[in-house]
């Protein structure tokens, strides 16, 4: 099996953990907090990752590292926050398509930066899904004020901006440093961060009985949404990050139908006309880009 065909695998497995992570993200966000829900998820990939990383401490101290690996621990943070907060406010049909703005932009970056390259027909369709999701929040009186967009769009946006960037970053320093490194990283950055938080807010004890409440929830969110991020990890040392990232990201349609079915979300039926458009377009996009 070649190095390239198990990177896609690798990129359809963290479709598939991603889709169901970010289903979880909202119900346990909306449950017990943003802070606390990072807090669990960042937690146990530190521990459970410490064993496969121990021997490649001393690379965290590189000068080189240091900056790459700083960058990619806050960037992922913010993106955690808004990512959560985004889900435990919105509609999650109409939030996960928006995230779908990482994916031209992930790909302009490594484009611009690891000279990677897609092709017209790719670039073209990535206009089109981009058009018809961002029409998938767009209302009636959203187009007679300046203020056309809900305040969890917005937040929405600004959590797809920083997810492509994580995309990015995470891939960059996935090739230079072993791939668990950098989640081990980001995970224990996040972790000592979101401690330091809630502990300014609650007991030691308040604090893990409203985990203990909610353990098996908690359990599946962190083992689906720390395989996603390490599977995408894997994935773009042996494929092009224009490749990975579009493959990942069929995560997206996925989530938005287990918001219509089991969370019973409702779309106005020009809304859905949008929704099933893009669905279609991004499938063909995520086929175009297997390689």
């Amino acid at each position: 099996m070649s190095l390239a065909l198990i990177g896609i695998l690798c990129a359809i497995w963290s479709l598939f953990s991603r889709w169901i992570g970010d289903f979880l993200i909202q119900r346990s966000s909306r449950k017990i907090g943003d802070w606390e829900t990072l807090l669990v998820v960042s937690l146990s990939a530190t521990i459970l990752l410490f064993p496969f990383i121990f021997h490649d401490l001393p690379l965290i101290f590189i000068p080189q590292n240091i900056v790459i690996l700083s960058a990619v621990a806050a960037i992922f943070l913010i993106m955690s926050l808004l990512n959560f907060e985004s889900l435990k406010r919105g509609k999650i049909s109409v939030v996960e398509p928006i995230f779908t703005l990482e994916v031209p932009v992930a790909i302009f970056l490594s484009f611009t930066f690891l000279h990677e390259t897609i092709s017209l027909q790719q670039a073209v369709l990535i206009i089109v899904v981009m058009s018809w999701l961002i029409l998938i929040s767009l209302k009636p009186h959203h187009l007679n004020k300046r203020s056309w967009l809900e305040a969890w769009v917005l937040l929405a946006f600004a959590a797809a901006i920083f997810e492509w960037a994580s995309n990015f970053i995470v891939g960059f320093s996935s090739r230079i440093n072993d791939p668990l490194l950098t989640i081990w990283i980001l995970s224990i950055v996040s972790t000592i961060i979101s401690l330091i938080y809630l502990m300014r807010y609650h007991t030691f004890k308040s604090l893990r009985d409203t985990i203990s409440l909610h353990k098996k929830l908690l359990t599946w969110l962190s083992i689906l949404d720390n395989a996603g991020w390490i599977f995408f990890a894997f994935a773009v040392t042996m494929v092009p990050i224009a490749i990975a990232t579009p493959l990942s990201e069929g995560y997206i349609a996925l989530a938005s139908l287990l918001g219509l079915l089991i969370n019973k979300e409702k779309l106005r039926p020009y809304q859905k006309i949008w929704f099933i458009l893009a669905l279609l377009a991004a499938g063909v996009l995520a086929f175009m880009s297997r390689g």
